[in-house]
């Protein structure tokens, strides 16, 4: 059985998840898979942060998340440490790879 959905909760609960973005696989697996499979260290605080760390955040149940793609963990932004899930790890692929679109164009000027 196939399903279609935009719910992240939703897939969570499939046994194999597909995820699409621009009809180009952005990631596959079951959602442990998917989740562990996600580099870097993710935060939590009550503002926007600044600079470099504001292009990696984003707004989730009223506070910003905040992707550190340092394995390190290294947190210079403050913010508390949180366990990411399928909705995490699917927005920092995206972002990941928007990033590194970004970074690509400017090199190329």
């Amino acid at each position: 059985m196939v399903l279609a959905t935009s719910y992240l909760d939703e897939a969570e609960r499939a046994h194999h998840v597909l995820v699409l973005d621009a009809g180009s696989e952005l990631a596959s697996g079951t959602a442990d898979q998917i989740v562990a499979a996600m580099r870097g260290t993710l935060t939590v605080a009550d503002t926007r942060p600044a600079g470099e760390a504001g292009q990696r955040a984003w707004r989730r149940e009223g506070r910003w998340r905040i992707w550190d793609p340092r394995a390190d963990g290294g947190n210079d932004r403050g913010g508390s440490a949180v366990r990411p899930d399928l909705q995490d790890a699917v927005t920092v692929a995206a972002l990941a790879r928007e990033l590194a679109y970004a970074g690509a164009e400017r090199e190329s000027r």
